[in-house]
């Protein structure tokens, strides 16, 4: 009768806690962190001495390990699982040209991690059915998805209302920080002490795929994490950027990695994200995912939110006016003639509900620009007034702010009902129309 994994799993815990036993005696215990969550938020640090079982398995008895039969059997049953060998004949061919039929040297620390992971949940050299099950379960689904990643993204400035659990957006889930990827994430120092920006975490992204090989897979997650913010932004208002990203914190049986260092600053405004706008932004995120940004027809659509992007993440106010109205350009500025006017006419047409309300838009949009002219060109800042109101350097930057995200949002329904080459000359051709023929312009509105 063939053996099961599982028969050969056990059989390989069994003689390897008998050399645990025999080797008792080196076991060591050292002090650990542990940081403390109280209500989703962080609360503090707490050392505990526990034993090292990581050191011992892998430093003090490993050679013991590899040469038992039993080990030899369950990291040859492991090495010649499609999946896995597939794998690692992918990575060692990309690295030298040659494709080995054995893969079972790069396999061989997953029967060392079997045996790590059951001692920690044990926490004692002797075996325990219930527990094996637990770990072979959590052994044979990583086998079984042996190629799944986790990705995980911190997501700073981001405040969170509602029921602590996890919400599912397609292939991405925001759901709140644990106290071990925190630990993972913050870099506390030796006093114990983690900052500001750690501290406030409550929230992450997480993110699964799946790979032929040991490729880096964060170019892959990075732009969806990316396009995930810029729907928040698109809808809250509040100041988000890209994180670090951390791949396999909460897998036992894979590497820990991460990203190169993203610097965090201290942002103005704080995004604050309902559960009860889960729904609503869904829908938003989903319409986003499909407006086929990225085509080359869209590319007016994708440099006006990447700039508007990039003006959240400013710390100047300046350079955020500067950056809204490079958005705004992106948008409204095409064809010939005064930028001025093309921005103020069209802008004021698209985002006004009335008359009386298009004549406002107009007139700041306007002198928005004559603001930001005088930015660029060294002048320095032009007053801004309209109908006697004198605007502050903020209201300004904050209007513009709002005037953004709503064109950005009616273009992302706009360009659904246009196609082929020249697709922004032709909502701008529509769009200049509908000032001069009201029925062209009603034609227009119901569009978004």
């Amino acid at each position: 009768m063939v053996e099961t994994l599982q028969s050969i799993s056990k059989n390989f815990l069994h003689k390897s806690l008998d050399v645990c036993l025999q080797n008792n005696s080196s076991l060591q215990k050292i002090p650990d962190d542990f940081l403390i969550l109280k209500n989703g938020k962080f609360k503090k640090i707490i050392q505990k001495t526990l034993p090292d079982y990581d050191f011992f398995v892998e430093h003090t008895i490993s050679k013991k390990l590899v040469v038992l039969p039993q080990f030899e059997i369950l990291n040859m049953v492991v090495s010649e699982k499609p999946l896995i060998k597939e794998y690692y004949r992918n990575f060692q061919g990309e690295r030298s040209g040659n494709y080995p039929l054995d893969v079972q040297e790069y396999t061989n620390q997953l029967p060392i991690k079997f045996l790590i992971r059951y001692l920690q949940i044990q926490n004692k050299f002797t075996y325990d059915e219930n527990i094996f099950s637990k770990v072979f379960k959590e052994f044979n689904y990583f086998l079984e998805n042996f190629s799944q990643d986790e990705y995980i993204m911190p997501l700073y400035n981001f405040s969170y209302k509602g029921e602590l659990k996890p919400i599912k957006f397609g292939t991405i889930t925001l759901r709140p920080i644990t106290s071990k990827e925190l630990k993972f994430i913050s870099e506390y120092d030796d006093q114990k002490k983690i900052n500001r920006f750690d501290s406030e975490l409550t929230h992450v992204l997480v993110m699964y795929i799946s790979s032929k090989n040991i490729g880096n897979g964060f170019n892959h997650v990075k732009p969806k994490f990316q396009l995930f913010l810029d729907a928040l932004t698109l809808n809250f208002k509040g100041d988000l950027r890209l994180g670090r990203i951390f791949s396999n914190i909460n897998y036992t049986w894979k590497s820990f990695d991460k990203s190169q260092k993203i610097d965090v600053f201290s942002q103005q405004n704080k995004l604050n994200f309902s559960q009860n706008d889960s729904d609503s932004f869904r829908i938003f995120f989903n319409t986003l995912k499909k407006s086929n940004i990225f085509e080359p027809e869209n590319l007016f659509l994708m440099m006006a939110i990447n700039r508007f992007r990039t003006g959240l993440t400013r710390t100047s106010l300046e350079d955020r006016i500067i950056d809204f109205i490079t958005s705004l350009e992106s948008l409204y500025a095409s064809g010939s003639g005064d930028i001025t006017r093309k921005l103020s006419q069209r802008g004021s047409m698209l985002l006004s509900k009335n008359e009386e309300s298009r004549e406002d838009v107009y007139n700041f949009i306007k002198s928005a620009y004559n603001f930001r002219s005088g930015l660029v060109h060294g002048e320095g800042q032009r007053e801004v007034t309209i109908n006697g109101e004198r605007f502050t350097l903020r209201k300004i930057c904050d209007d513009l702010e709002d005037l953004n995200r709503k064109s950005i949002r009616i273009y992302l329904k706009l360009v659904k009902h246009y196609s082929g080459k020249n697709k922004n000359k032709k909502i701008i051709d529509d769009i200049d129309n509908s000032l001069i023929n009201r029925q062209k312009f009603m034609k227009l509105k119901q569009k978004f």
